[in-house]
């Protein structure tokens, strides 16, 4: 009867082992996602080259000033319908880009798709991506594009980890604003570059 019990523990500690190892490692996995994903997060504001700070609050666009109170940053009257209407303000980048002795910001501002949330795309969003010139405590729109839709189907690149939002970025080489969609308005996955030029940002022909 020992050599039987002796045979039988033999036989499981191996196996509880394997699993106690493959609880581990699942263990490991699932941490290692939970810490990618919350590593990713959009920024919550722009830092200037001045030092100041711009930032989403209740439906305005706001800049701190020389103490660090915040100002509402004046917008044409377009922009400024559609930061009082938006589901949501984002910042794809936490900084600024600096060309040409100006200073742009890029903001995407998200607007409901549909008055009746029981309709058609009722909890939908339409998110337009905008270029921002900063001067002082006033922001003129240097770019604008649609870029995630409901209604017209149009959707950033995500990989289900990284929001979908980081697909909009700041181009380098050339220096610009870079897309990235995985069904862009012709329902194509598609790269497009909007190169800086004299204060507009103009699309590049597809490489």
């Amino acid at each position: 009867m020992r050599n039987i019990h002796g045979n039988i523990v033999e036989c499981v500690m191996p196996i509880m082992s394997q699993i106690i190892r493959s609880i581990l490692a699942a263990g490991t996995f699932f941490a290692a996602c939970e810490s990618s994903m919350a590593a990713t997060p959009l920024p919550p504001s722009v830092a200037l080259s001045s030092q100041r700070v711009i930032s989403a609050n209740s439906h305005e666009l706001d800049i701190t000033d020389d103490r660090g109170t915040p100002i509402r940053i004046r917008v044409r009257s377009k922009l400024g319908k559609a930061i009082s209407n938006s589901a949501e303000i984002v910042f794809p980048e936490s900084n600024s880009l600096l060309t040409d002795g100006r200073e742009f910001v890029l903001v995407i501002v998200g607007e409901p798709s549909s008055s009746h949330p029981t309709g058609y795309c009722g909890a939908g969003i339409e998110s337009k991506l905008y270029a921002l010139q900063i001067d002082g405590e006033s922001a003129s729109v240097a770019f604008e594009k649609l870029v995630q839709s409901c209604l017209k189907n149009i959707d950033l690149t995500s990989d289900g980890v990284v929001p979908a939002y980081r697909s909009v970025s700041w181009s380098t080489h050339p220096t610009g604003i870079r897309v990235r969609w995985m069904n862009d308005e012709n329902g194509n996955e598609a790269t497009r570059v909007f190169q800086y030029r004299r204060g507009q940002f103009v699309e590049l022909p597809a490489s």
